[in-house]
């Protein structure tokens, strides 16, 4: 029972270890860990460079103004034409 928790524990440590130091999926190598061995996946990740940091480059923001004109004209368009065609 205590090589299974430690074969857990240590697998939990190659986890954490990919992804603070370097930027890995720490849940993956923590399941490559319980599947192999935590020594084999953590020589593995500790011979790994870091990987670069995802970055997601945004646009600017949409001017809502715009379609909240756009609607109320349509409203406003509606309710002319029901109070032409007299249909209310």
């Amino acid at each position: 029972m205590s090589i299974v928790l430690g074969w857990i524990f240590f697998s939990v440590c190659v986890g954490v270890f990919a992804q603070q130091r370097r930027n890995r999926n720490g849940v993956g190598y923590f399941v490559l860990s319980l599947i192999i061995s935590p020594l084999l996946a953590f020589a593995l990740v500790a011979a790994m460079k870091e990987a670069a940091p995802c970055v997601i480059i945004t646009g600017p923001k949409p001017d809502n103004g715009l379609v909240v004109a756009a609607a109320l004209g349509v409203v406003a368009v509606a309710v002319l034409l029901v109070a032409l065609l007299g249909l209310a």
